[in-house]
């Protein structure tokens, strides 16, 4: 399956008549709609796993996403950590993109 641009998922959200905002604030819980307003303030981005996300064998396998201070966005669990060209849990796109 191919992964839709960022541009194609701005296309789509604008046949169905919604912002980015709009479509959030439907598909997820409050405090990631918190988020957003956030990014858009310009402070570093953060955000937590819903609670409601499913686990198994040895517990979460990413718990956080966290922006560092030079634009790359981290993805962890107290123990490992990633490097991410997004957000598993809320979409916002990091400064620095890893080169593909």
């Amino acid at each position: 399956m191919r992964k839709q641009t960022e541009e194609e998922a701005e296309r789509f959200l604008a046949q169905n008549g919604e912002t980015r905002e709009q479509y959030w604030r439907r598909v997820w819980p409050p405090e990631h709609v918190d988020e957003l307003r956030r990014q858009e303030s310009g402070d570093l981005h953060s955000c937590e796993a819903p609670k409601n996300i499913k686990s198994g064998g040895y517990g979460d396998a990413i718990t956080d996403c966290d922006e560092s201070s030079n634009g790359e966005l981290w993805v962890g669990n107290g123990e490992y950590a990633s490097q991410v060209n997004f957000c598993p849990f809320c979409g916002f796109k990091a400064k620095i993109q890893i080169e593909k």
